[in-house]
C-alpha cells in the first residue's frame, strides 16, 4: 500500500525460509495470507519494455477474488537499482471485461505473476513472503506508515535486510514481471 501514491518497498530472494519464517513469528504478526495473481500488460505504442530497466508496470490483480488494476512508475528511471514508486491503484468489478478492453485498446499482456503471499504486520511495515510459482520465495518489506523520507525508510530496510542477511539474497530491484520475463528470455536485448 502506498502513501499519497508514493510507495516504498524492497524485494529480496530468500534463501534460508524456515529462518526468515521464525524471525517472522517471533518478531511480526500474520496479517493476511492468499493467493495473488497478477497478468502485466504494456502499451503497444509506448513498450514498456523498450529500455534496459523497466521502470513502469500496468498490472490487474486478482487476489482471490478481489480485482484491482495498478500502475507503477519507478524511480530513478531506467536505473539499476530504484528507490521508490509513484502507485496508482483502484479496485475494479471485472477482471476478465478490463482484459477486453485493454486488448480492444491494443495493450498485450507480457507475463503472469502467479504466488502465494502470507503479511506480516512489523511495526510501519509490511512483510510479505511470496512463494513464487516458477522463481522461489522472496520477501517484500514495503513501508505503510505516514509520511516518511524516502533515503531514511530505505535505510530502515537495509537495517532490516542486514538483521535477515543468514536467510536472504541482495536486495533485488526488478521485480516478479522482469525476473519471469527475463528467466523465460523474453526481454528484448538493448545491449545488456
Amino acid at each position: 500500500m502506498s502513501h499519497k501514491n508514493i510507495e516504498i518497498e524492497a524485494k529480496f530472494k530468500v534463501k534460508n525460509i524456515k529462518l526468515l519464517n521464525d524471525w517472522l513469528k517471533k518478531n511480526g504478526s500474520l496479517v493476511s495470507h492468499n493467493q495473488v495473481i497478477d497478468i502485466y500488460f504494456t502499451p503497444v505504442h509506448r513498450d514498456f519494455l523498450q529500455c534496459q530497466y523497466p521502470f513502469e508496470w500496468l498490472r490487474l490483480r486478482d487476489e482471490q477474488g478481489k480485482f484491482s488494476i495498478n500502475y507503477k512508475h519507478w524511480y530513478p528511471e531506467n536505473t539499476a537499482k530504484s528507490t521508490h514508486c509513484d502507485e496508482f491503484e483502484n479496485s475494479i468489478g471485472s477482471l476478465e471485461q478490463l482484459a477486453k478492453i485493454f486488448q480492444v485498446l491494443n495493450f498485450k499482456k507480457i507475463a503472469t505473476v502467479d504466488k502465494y503471499r502470507e503479511n506480516y504486520k512489523v511495526g510501519v511495515f509490511q512483510f510479505s513472503v511470496d512463494r513464487v510459482k516458477d522463481l522461489g520465495d522472496f520477501l517484500e518489506i514495503e513501508y505503510y506508515g505516514k509520511g516518511g523520507n524516502i533515503e531514511k525508510v530505505n535505510k530502515k530496510m537495509e537495517e532490516f535486510y542486514q538483521c535477515l542477511s543468514q536467510c536472504l539474497d541482495e536486495r533485488n530491484y526488478r521485480g516478479y514481471p522482469y525476473l519471469i520475463l527475463e528467466k523465460n528470455g523474453l526481454l528484448p536485448k538493448l545491449g545488456k
